[in-house]
Formats: structure tokens, C-alpha cells, sequence
């Protein structure tokens, strides 16, 4: 076997052009098919991060009549809190920006405004500190934030002291009570930096017009997506009925949160692009194919010598196959290689802006 090896190396370098057109063609199929099945296992195959991310739900409001979408009216989200028992927990959220103060000027950071079940439903905990209670949502007492390990580290200094300390978020003092991982990452809500929670006067409270919310919710372990979505729109419907003049022909959009997230990332054309780059790499099979070939059909007198010195069909078979071993041994592992730098490279041209609504490539700053 080690004398096959060398005959094969010795044949490669003896006709350098030819290996090196069925390494980089080789190279080229791999590396971009590679690359892309590292983002579809990403962005697609990979589970959503975070705990039993199969039980979550996500819902919003949807206009009947034109089939558009918006969101969900903080007085009707309680009423989907209270009345739909196929949830463990229903949350609510709605991404937003503050005026933040600190030492340096005044900048804007993006943040959200959540119910104080918002991370519980999400089965995240805090880093540091602690997590929203029901009290934090009462008006009056709800001056409270829990900021991004990202903000943590780059305007707190990442000082463990900072929680329980204070910043200024459009002109009023919040008390920091925790700091959340550094993977956590919600890619609906993009970048946000600082979370609040939801906390209004009951005039607002009870007011159905202003449908800013998005639902998040974790079903019990044997109730379906179809059938909790069912709930949902039924207590729509009920609504609609109770109080006509805000909720006519409003119903709601169900789907499990990892759909939901697959719409802003875009699945489909994800999938789309590999299947084509799957394509390319078999037709680059195709092509290396035909070159082996070319190239045994030219060595026939030279096989025909060697079978007339002693040679075995078995022996020229297996050298064969020593030398296609050996170019797609190397245009493997220079496929590797290329698929990890495309990879990157993709990467880095995606604007942060952007990249923000991958659930798996973003981190929160």
C-alpha cells in the first residue's frame, strides 16, 4: 500500500496541471457547500437557545378583513393571560429606545418593554442579580431594568457593583437588578440593550387601540401549536364581540416562535441557496468524473506495459484508486479550510444592523 501511495504521488506531480484542476474544482464545490450547510445548521438546524424552545409560541394581532399584522393591545393580552389555560406562561413585549445617561453625552440605545414574565417564559435566567417580579409592574414601582451582558460590560465597566446601582433612562433614574447572559440573544427584538418592565396607569391599561405588544408564550408539554393558536383566535373572536367598536374583524397569527424567527431570517431562501450550492458541488463531481476518466483513458499503453511486465488488474485497479484517494484527500481539506474562511467572510459582510436578527450570530452590545 505505501509503494501505491508513492506511485500516485510520483503520478500527480508528473502531470501537476491535472491535479491541481480536480483539487481546486473539488475545493470550490466543498468549500461553498461547506460554508453554507454552517449557516443553515445555524440558523435553521440548530434549536432556538433557549429551554424546551419546541413549547414556545408566538402570537400578534391580524386584521380579518385586509390579512395584515400588528400587534396586540395590552388590555387584550390579559385577557389571552387569563383566559388561555393551554399556556404554562404568556408574556408580552414590544421593543423600543431610550435616552440614556451616564458619565460621557447622552446617547440613544435600543431596548424593550417587557411583562415580568417575559424571561421566565423564556426559561432565561440573570447572570447577575434578578429577574422582573409581578410588583416590578405596578406604575410607580416599576422604575427597574435589566441590561445585555454586552451593555453591562461596555458602559458599566462590567463591575458586579453595578447592580444595584442606577441609570438614567429618558430622564428618570432605574434601579439595574440584573444583568442577563452573555448568549442570550432575542433576535425579534434585535439589539436590545436595556429591558424595562411593562408598567402603565390603569387608564392606559384598559385602553384597546393601542396595540403594541407581541405575545410570547410557553405551552404545557401536551398541548399542540394548533390547538393552543385555536385558543387564541376563539378568545379573539370573543372579543371582537364584547367590544366591536376596537376589536371588529381583529383575530390573531399563531405560529411556534421558531417559525416565527425562520420568517425574519429567511428560511426558505436559505434552504433555496444550499439545495443550488448542493447543485454546483455535483456537478463539480460530474466534471472531476470525466477528468478521471480522460486521464484513464490515456493511460491505456502504459497500463498495457505494466499488465506485460507482471502486473495484476488488481494492482492498477488499486492504484487507481491510491491516486483519487489522494486528490480528493487534499481537495477535502482544502474544501474544510475554504468553507471555514467563506463562512467568516460571509459573515463579517453582514451589517450588524442586520446580523442582529439571526437568533444564533448576533450578540447583544
Amino acid at each position: 500500500m505505501l509503494t501505491d501511495l508513492k506511485y500516485a504521488i510520483r503520478g500527480l506531480r508528473q502531470n501537476p496541471g491535472f491535479a491541481l484542476l480536480v483539487i481546486a474544482t473539488l475545493t470550490a464545490g466543498m468549500g461553498g457547500a461547506a460554508s453554507l450547510f454552517s449557516f443553515v445548521n445555524a440558523w435553521i438546524l440548530e434549536p432556538l437557545p433557549f429551554v424546551e424552545p419546541d413549547r414556545l409560541s408566538f402570537a400578534q394581532g391580524l386584521g380579518t378583513k385586509e390579512g395584515r399584522e400588528f400587534g396586540v393591545a395590552l388590555a387584550d393580552y390579559r385577557e389571552f393571560r387569563q383566559h388561555a389555560p393551554s399556556f404554562e406562561s404568556l408574556s408580552a413585549w414590544t421593543a423600543t429606545t431610550f435616552a440614556l445617561s451616564l458619565d460621557v453625552a447622552p446617547e440613544r440605545v435600543r431596548g424593550a418593554r417587557a411583562t415580568a414574565n417575559f424571561f421566565e417564559t423564556l426559561g432565561i435566567s440573570p447572570a447577575l442579580g434578578r429577574g422582573f417580579q409581578r410588583n416590578d409592574e405596578i406604575f410607580g414601582r416599576h422604575l427597574v431594568a435589566i441590561v445585555s451582558h454586552g451593555f453591562w460590560r461596555t458602559h458599566l465597566r462590567g463591575d458586579a457593583k453595578a447592580v444595584g446601582g442606577s441609570i438614567r433612562l429618558n430622564g428618570d433614574l432605574h434601579e439595574v437588578i440584573g444583568v442577563l447572559p452573555a448568549i442570550f440573544h432575542f433576535s425579534l427584538a434585535g439589539r436590545s440593550n436595556v429591558w424595562v418592565p411593562v408598567a402603565v396607569p390603569d387608564a392606559e391599561a384598559r385602553n384597546r387601540t393601542d396595540r403594541a405588544y407581541t405575545l410570547i408564550g410557553r405551552r404545557k408539554p401536551a398541548i399542540s401549536q394548533a390547538q393552543a393558536g385555536a385558543e387564541l383566535r376563539e378568545i379573539a373572536s370573543r372579543l371582537a364581540r364584547e367590544y366591536p367598536e376596537t376589536n371588529s374583524n381583529i383575530s390573531v397569527l399563531s405560529m411556534t416562535l421558531a417559525g416565527e424567527m425562520g420568517r425574519h431570517t429567511g428560511n426558505d431562501m436559505i434552504l433555496a441557496i444550499f439545495l443550488i450550492t448542493i447543485g454546483l458541488l455535483l456537478i463539480a463531481c460530474s466534471n472531476t468524473a470525466n477528468l478521471l476518466l480522460v486521464r484513464a483513458s490515456g493511460r491505456k499503453r502504459q497500463a498495457a506495459i505494466q499488465m506485460s511486465m507482471g502486473a495484476s488488474r488488481g494492482r492498477l485497479v488499486r492504484q487507481g484508486l491510491f491516486e483519487t484517494l489522494l486528490l480528493f484527500g487534499i481537495a477535502s481539506a482544502a474544501g474544510a479550510l475554504a468553507g471555514w474562511w467563506l463562512t467568516d467572510l460571509v459573515a463579517s459582510w453582514i451589517p450588524l444592523d442586520s446580523r442582529q436578527y439571526f437568533p444564533t450570530m448576533a450578540s447583544s452590545r
